[in-house]
């Protein structure tokens, strides 16, 4: 019996493998992949540095108002003395006498009514800079583009209010009525 041979044999290959042309740009979906990556990247560190600079920057989110005077895009302390000018200073409110129908104008402060124009101006301030980052962001978005309203920061003396209207009182030659005092919208009542 004859050994058999044994002679080496190529395996065939297919016809179809052999006529398959390499892709010449087979890297492209990874460059595109690599390239978004990087513009994500920087967006976000561009945002992260934008909201930084927002957050340590002195001035006050544009858009923002304390009980109707616009405050937005000044600073803190030009807020404060604004709030303090309007409200502290210039604003009066009438007293009127309902039997005689006499009326007189007293400013807010002589009435024991005060705004607290700094701790107002600091929670305006505060707009787009409080809480967490997301809820920042949103508060600064709305204040950009409708405008957000903040309350100001009312202290009442009773004992400066009862002076003065006893003051008025005598004058009137009205009994005195206990007072009281809402705000509401940016609108200060006496009751």
């Amino acid at each position: 019996m004859a050994a058999p041979s044994l002679t080496a044999t190529r395996p065939t290959a297919s016809p179809h493998a052999a006529s398959l042309p390499r892709a010449p740009l087979s890297g492209l979906p990874l460059l595109f992949g690599v390239g978004a990556l990087v513009v994500l990247i920087v967006l976000a560190l561009g945002t992260g540095l934008g909201y930084a600079l927002f957050h340590a920057s002195p001035t006050i989110a544009p858009g923002v108002r304390v009980a109707g005077l616009e405050v937005g895009g000044v600073t803190l302390e030009q807020a404060a003395a604004s709030l303090d000018a309007l409200w502290n200073h210039e604003r009066s409110l009438p007293l009127v006498d309902p039997p005689t129908g006499r009326a007189w104008k007293q400013s807010a402060a002589a009435l024991g009514l005060t705004v607290d124009a700094r701790r107002s101006a600091t929670n305006a301030h505060a707009v787009g800079r409080a809480g967490a980052v997301i809820e920042a962001a949103g508060q600064a978005v709305t204040s950009l583009q409708h405008g957000v309203d903040v309350d100001p920061v009312v202290r009442f003396d009773r004992a400066i209010a009862a002076a003065r209207l006893m003051d008025v009182a005598a004058q009137a030659d009205s009994p005195v009525v206990p007072a009281g005092v809402q705000v509401s919208g940016g609108i200060v009542s006496l009751l």
